[in-house]
């Protein structure tokens, strides 16, 4: 099959909708490859934001009035920071809407987590797929044969995901952190008046740098992410490895360094490319 990827932010107030959808349909059927699964992130990465409920049941329809599969990637579950902002799973909202024994509920509707982002445990190499549809399992049987986790792993995750308390602590911590590194970056961004997504999720914000690229275009993107990683060693993920829309994009993640780290190295890449808009 073929992966149609749409842009990362097509609009300052991007939000999920059939509307995207449909534009997404007429570009597959342009290429001539007809639509038979969609796939989302929630919360989204790169934008850090967070699907309502009302975004996802107009998105279950969609699916559910043309028989096309939904797969929500819910591998940043646990890193929704704002107080104010309710993550609720394709899972739950499928259940709710049209019940537990719908046809479409048990057949097309997925869901995938892990252990490398809300955990930190990328090392474990362990993944989740949520689905009760009896031939997507049988198909995906195989997969064991060459990347099987070790029962060691498995009986740790096991282990941890039953620990209620010391999950509730440890998930609380690490929302603090991930909160503190939100606000450092977003202090630095509008100290300079840079613009970005406002997130309420995730471990990354998603600025717009175009304003200090010498030409609209991929190459000076490029430039632009060299010469503040050779100047000022901080590295943004460029918006071209992350399907944006324009380029000038950057991806900033915020959740590994301490506060005051990652605000010495905002401050560099900030005099980096603000130096520009008096050359």
């Amino acid at each position: 099959g073929t992966v149609l990827a749409r842009p990362a932010m097509q609009a300052p107030d991007y939000r999920l909708t059939a509307a995207v959808l449909d534009a997404g349909v007429a570009e597959a059927a342009a290429r001539g490859a007809p639509v038979r699964m969609v796939l989302i992130t929630n919360p989204e990465n790169p934008l850090g934001i967070v699907h309502t409920r009302a975004e996802l049941e107009e998105v279950l329809e969609w699916c559910r009035a043309r028989r096309v599969h939904l797969v929500s990637d819910e591998i940043y579950a646990n890193c929704v920071f704002d107080d104010a902002t309710e993550f609720v799973s394709i899972l739950d909202v499928a259940e709710d809407k049209y019940g537990a024994d719908d046809a479409f509920v048990r057949t097309h509707v997925h869901a995938l987590f892990g252990m490398s982002k809300d955990f930190g445990l990328s090392g474990y190499r362990a993944g989740f797929l949520v689905s009760r549809n009896e031939e997507l399992h049988a198909a995906c049987g195989g997969i064991h044969v060459g990347h099987g986790v070790s029962g060691d792993t498995q009986l740790r995750i096991a282990e941890l995901l039953t620990d209620d308390a010391w999950l509730d602590d440890f998930l609380d911590v690490a929302r603090g952190h991930l909160r503190a590194g939100y606000k450092v970056v977003a202090d630095a961004l509008d100290g300079a008046g840079i613009p970005y997504v406002r997130a309420t999720s995730g471990m990354f914000v998603w600025a717009d740098f175009s304003a200090f690229l010498a030409a609209p275009t991929r190459e000076a993107e490029l430039a632009l992410f060299e010469e503040v990683s050779a100047r000022a060693r901080f590295v943004m993920t460029p918006g071209s490895a992350m399907v944006a829309a324009k380029p000038g994009w950057f991806r900033i993640c915020t959740g590994w360094h301490a506060a005051k780290d990652l605000k010495d190295a905002l401050t560099r890449a900030v005099a980096v490319v603000t130096a520009k808009r008096s050359a």
